[in-house]
């Protein structure tokens, strides 16, 4: 028996499209009446097209040059899309490879150094951030939080303090940035077939990640498998 293919090339339908409006304004921090002002449309046709009930040709045209793409008809052309058959695999996948932690936005230097207290391990994301300043304020908290778990063990509570006050400075310039650091546990043990001595080592993981203020995610999707670097 064929196995049902992965991807079928079509036109979006109106839920997708639903979809697509939804996220795009939303990526822009627009309401909906912002986006129908740009396009030059009614709200209520903003409001018909979030809703899954369609747009002409014309709207969504209208659509796409508010939100600046290079293809004004976009989200009228056929395109590759995942089937229902293609999704499960897809998920699949993911979920072999990956987990979801629970995560929670660390809003301030307390916030962040109190995170790190229990960690033996630690990793940072911030593959997202484009702006040359803001690349420097990541690496430079990855950098410092990398430092603070080498030596956090034999740290005084002033000297804490002082962490969570150095913490707080470069928080506050990545959310005046426009970006969240939230932050997840992953409590684990660890086996090697090099290590003399093969019992379990338990360890906490944490993981760091930016994300753009106002997309904050509930979970945090990590690997399954650990590199100890």
């Amino acid at each position: 028996m064929t196995e049902a293919p992965d991807y079928e090339f079509r036109s979006p339908s109106k839920e997708e499209l639903s979809m697509i409006v939804r996220l795009l304004r939303t990526s822009k921090g627009w309401t909906q009446e912002t986006l129908a002002e740009l396009a030059g449309v009614s709200s209520r046709t903003i409001q018909r097209l979030e809703d899954g009930q369609g747009g002409s040709a014309d709207t969504l045209r209208a659509v796409a040059r508010a939100v600046e793409a290079q293809d004004l008809d976009f989200l009228l052309r056929p395109q590759q899309v995942l089937t229902e058959a293609g999704l499960k695999r897809h998920q699949a996948e993911f979920d072999r490879d990956y987990m979801q932690l629970d995560a929670t936005p660390a809003l301030t230097g307390n916030a962040v150094e109190a995170f790190m207290t229990d960690l033996n391990m630690l990793c940072c994301v911030g593959h997202d951030v484009a702006d040359p300043a803001t690349q420097d304020t990541a690496a430079s908290l990855f950098d410092f939080l990398r430092d603070y778990l080498d030596i956090k063990s034999e740290l005084t509570y002033q000297d804490r303090l002082n962490t969570a006050r150095s913490l707080e400075e470069m928080v506050t310039t990545l959310r005046a940035d426009g970006w969240t650091p939230m932050v997840a546990h992953r409590r684990t043990k660890l086996t090697n077939d090099h290590w003399v001595n093969k019992t379990p080592w338990p360890v906490t993981i944490g993981y760091i990640a930016l994300v753009p203020r106002g997309q904050e995610p509930a979970k945090l999707a990590v690997l399954r498998r650990i590199q100890l670097e």
